[in-house]
């Protein structure tokens, strides 16, 4: 069985088993335009595996900014959404990206995605497409305009990031396990642990 790391801010999977096919990843969720915090869950299937997905979303408040930085050292991939009908959620975006930079355990290698939410609003939008997309560019991350409320790109991104955030964390877990010096003789292999994958 693959061992689940649960992310601590959220209690109620706590002891919950997990069927030994699947692997657990904990996905952490900043999204400026919610205004309080929701957990959920998500499975995704990448070359026949299923992944489960922790989700908590952390929601905008300024209050959060203690807990915004303790999810950017635990994150393993990040989602930072932004409201295409708020122009002002853009600083979140930069503000939450340069904590994973300063407090990330793999920053280089974290998988970002950026995304701008409520594309559907299309009266009430205030940062084009363009906008978001050079944003994406300047900052090294992936790009997708997204409705939560009609389902656009929702699906693509959330498989996006759960299939760039298992890579990163392989290559992690070989890399710490080939750095380690073993006796002559020792057996062993990389880590199978999967840590938590924040979307931001």
């Amino acid at each position: 069985m693959h061992d689940a790391y649960i992310d601590a801010y959220d209690p109620t999977l706590e002891g919950e088993p997990h069927p030994a096919s699947t692997h657990t990843v904990t996905l952490t969720t900043h999204i400026h335009f919610r205004s309080r915090i929701d957990t959920y869950r998500k499975s995704v299937v990448i070359n026949s595996e299923v992944i489960i997905l922790e989700c908590l979303d952390i929601g905008g408040q300024e209050d959060y900014t203690i807990l915004h930085e303790r999810a950017s050292r635990t994150g393993d991939g990040f989602f930072l959404v932004y409201s295409v009908t708020s122009r002002a959620s853009l600083q979140s975006i930069v503000d939450f990206h340069q904590l994973i930079q300063v407090h990330g355990k793999d920053p280089k290698n974290i998988p970002v995605i950026i995304l701008g939410n409520k594309c559907d609003l299309k009266g009430e939008r205030e940062v084009s497409f363009e906008e978001g997309q050079q944003l994406a560019g300047e900052l090294g991350c992936k790009f997708y305009e997204t409705s939560a409320k009609v389902g656009t790109s929702v699906d693509a991104a959330y498989m996006d990031l759960a299939r760039q955030s298992l890579i990163a964390m392989r290559e992690r877990a070989a890399r710490e396990f080939s750095s380690r010096a073993r006796p002559l003789g020792s057996e062993g292999s990389p880590s199978k642990r999967l840590d938590r994958c924040i979307i931001a």
